[in-house]
């Protein structure tokens, strides 16, 4: 009876093991889940016109200024111009009237249409001040508005010698005679008057100086990142012997003759009589020996 029992009990665990071992077998393998990154969302890109380098408050747009760049259209002014926009034809020569950094977008704003007036064309509390010139003094004529000079004063020092000095830099150009409308091209005659454009105290300079000497006008290049101190104070001037003395040595210096000191002059000594009795004897000096030189007289 034992022994029929543990029979039936294994041949019934060989049975279970045989069905388990038959359905792993024939269930079918499980695929692993892909994994789907999650979708992104495109920014909407805008191509938009933008500064090829800084443009500075009062210059006349060129083409070359001008470049185009793709930004994100969230952070963009309202008032960007793109790249496609007629507006694009229509910039060079617009005056600029709101500095832009380079590669910031240009908006509407920032340009306007050149005027005749000349007082549109000053930055805020700027002056304008007109000086007359000739060809000698202005280039030669190819000053135009939107230049930068440097302003040089010719004089006459106190001891008489002619001096030249820079007094104010990097000022621009607003007008040549009565004309605000150049854009970049010299006219054809040769102005007789320049405007530019300065600080109060760069006005009150040049009034000065027209009063001094002569002025003058030498072409420089924009000044970057903003024209800094107009006024010059420490500038050396130039005199007419820096001209004539370049390469020559210094002349040795003159020694004054030297006199003799002249003999001290011999004072003679006093004649001195002294009597004594009947006799009469002189000193040659105040110090010492005598002689006689009187005979003795009769009582």
């Amino acid at each position: 009876m034992m022994f029929r029992t543990v029979a039936i009990l294994t041949v019934s665990l060989v049975g279970a093991a045989a069905v388990t071992w038959l359905y792993a077998a024939n269930r079918p393998h499980e695929q692993p889940l892909a994994v789907t990154p999650p979708a992104t969302t495109a920014v909407p890109q805008v191509s938009v016109l933008v500064a090829r380098h800084a443009l500075t408050e009062g210059a006349i747009v060129q083409t070359q200024d001008l470049d185009i760049s793709n930004q994100a259209a969230a952070g963009l002014p309202p008032d960007y111009i793109a790249a496609n926009s007629p507006v694009r034809a229509k910039l060079p020569g617009q005056m600029v009237v709101h500095g832009v950094a380079a590669g910031a977008p240009i908006v509407l704003a920032d340009v306007q249409p050149p005027t005749t007036e000349t007082a549109a064309l000053l930055a805020p509390g700027m002056r304008a001040i007109a000086i007359a010139v000739n060809p000698q003094t202005s280039v030669a004529g190819l000053l135009t508005r939107g230049d930068f000079v440097d302003v040089l004063l010719s004089y006459k020092m106190d001891n008489g010698a002619d001096a030249s000095r820079t007094i104010l830099q990097n000022i621009r150009v607003v007008a040549t005679d009565q004309n605000t409308n150049e854009t970049g091209k010299p006219g054809t005659a040769v102005p007789k008057t320049v405007t530019l454009e300065v600080t109060p105290d760069g006005a009150k300079m040049i009034a000065l100086a027209v009063q001094v000497g002569t002025l003058s006008l030498s072409l420089s290049a924009a000044p970057r990142g903003g024209a800094g101190n107009e006024i010059v104070l420490d500038d050396r001037p130039i005199t007419t012997r820096d001209l004539t003395s370049a390469g020559q040595s210094d002349p040795a210096p003159v020694v004054a003759a030297v006199t003799a000191a002249a003999p001290a002059p011999v004072i003679a000594a006093p004649d001195v009589q002294i009597f004594r009795g009947s006799g009469v004897s002189r000193a040659a000096d105040g110090a010492g020996g005598s002689s006689n030189f009187g005979a003795k007289a009769g009582h």
